[in-house]
């Protein structure tokens, strides 16, 4: 993975996966936006996808907490 160009937050990157570009975002704990950050930002690019150029979501997995 490396940081997606344009991104100033430094939790976005891209990687590619099985030949094809794919956009990770990761979301720390202690995020300010709290912790339904994630499925917001699903929603909200689910709602824009066609109108806008947003990469397609592919999964939302929050981290395991041992």
């Amino acid at each position: 993975m490396r940081p997606l160009a344009g991104g100033h937050s430094g939790r976005t990157f891209v990687a590619e996966v099985a030949g094809e570009r794919a956009v990770v975002r990761l979301y720390p704990p202690d995020d300010p936006r709290g912790e339904a950050a994630p499925e917001v930002d699903q929603a909200v690019l689910r709602l824009v996808r066609g109108l806008l150029p947003v990469p397609e979501v592919l999964e939302v997995r929050r981290a395991e907490v041992r």
